[in-house]
This record gives C-alpha cells, structure tokens and sequence, in this order.
C-alpha cells in the first residue's frame, strides 16, 4: 500500500519503460544509491526518491539540454513509457478518437494513480485552450513543472494535436499550466 506522498511503482515503471530498460539496468547502482531499486517488492517509493531518480535520468539521457527542455522531454519519455505499460496502454489506444479535450479531461485520473496526493483540477478558457492546476504540499520535492509540462504535451500528441504548454506559475505547492494546440 502507497503512503499519500508515495509515487506508485507505476511511475517508475513507466519511467523504465521500453527502451529505457537499458538505461535503468545501467544506472542500477546510482538508481539504488538514489533510494529506488526495482527488484524490492513495494508499491511505491517517497516522492524525494522520485525527485532523484528524474534528476539522475535526466542528466544521463538529456545531457545536452538545459534543465528546463531536459525534464520537458523527459515528461512526454515517460508519458509515452506510461503508455506501454498495462493502465496506459487502453489511454494511449483511444487518446485518438477521445480528441484532446476528452483525453486532458482523463489526466487527472491517470495522476492520481501514481500520485494519490496531487490534487489536480482542469478549467476550459476556450475551445482549445485549458488551465490545468496541481497542488500538493510535497509539489517542490517530487517532479519539476517542466516535467508535467512534457506529459501533457505527449498527451496531445497522442490525439494527433500541437501542443503548446507553458508553465504559468509554481510556488513550490501549486503548479498552473496553459495547456493548448
């Protein structure tokens, strides 16, 4: 059983996911020094843990980026990682025929699977355009905004959109992101 502030083994998994296998076998010792070891039998890791084990990937598989852009692409990596994976997959296949509407209005749902305690609220400013708003009191300790950011643009592309996702604001508890296409 998750602790509220735990992220899921879900995450991890689709973090890990694919390709990445490869990446996580090569950081075993690093990853195990970070906190996470994927052969312990848990439900779930403390969202420090987590924080670390997106830091060191992001810094082994996006060397040349800056932080920002680096966690941004390391968002849509796992969203699509996520994808693979048993939850994700029966999203990814309809995402299509949902359209991007539907399929933001389903993140929520996705987040709270792995993330109990992000409390995630979404708002229609017009016909292509979304606020998504997160709050959790551990927010500054688990992923970076730049990090959901790439998520949601894997979502879009998903639909077969453009996504255009700003970070609007962060305060280290609450997160707003202008997301459109």
């Amino acid at each position: 059983m998750t602790r509220d502030h735990d992220v899921a083994r879900r995450a991890f998994e689709g973090l890990f996911h694919g390709d990445a296998k490869s990446l996580r076998d090569e950081l075993r010792g690093e990853l195990v020094s970070s906190g996470y070891d994927a052969a312990e039998s848990r439900d779930g890791w403390p969202v420090q843990t987590w924080r670390r084990v997106l830091e060191l990937v992001r810094q082994r598989s996006c060397p040349k980026l800056s932080q920002s852009e680096g966690f941004r692409d390391l968002g849509r990596r796992f969203a699509r990682g996520f994808g693979e994976t048993p939850v994700g997959w029966v999203f990814t296949a309809v995402a299509p025929l949902l359209g991007p509407e539907r399929a933001l209005m389903a993140v929520p749902k996705y987040l709270h699977v792995v993330r109990k305690n992000l409390a995630v609220e979404l708002h229609a400013v017009d016909a292509r355009r979304f606020q998504f708003i997160a709050k959790d009191a551990l927010f500054s300790e688990a992923e970076p905004p730049d990090f959901l950011a790439g998520c949601l643009e894997q979502v879009l592309i998903a639909t077969g959109e453009t996504p255009r996702v700003k970070v609007a604001s962060f305060d280290g508890v609450r997160l707003e992101l202008d997301v459109a296409w």
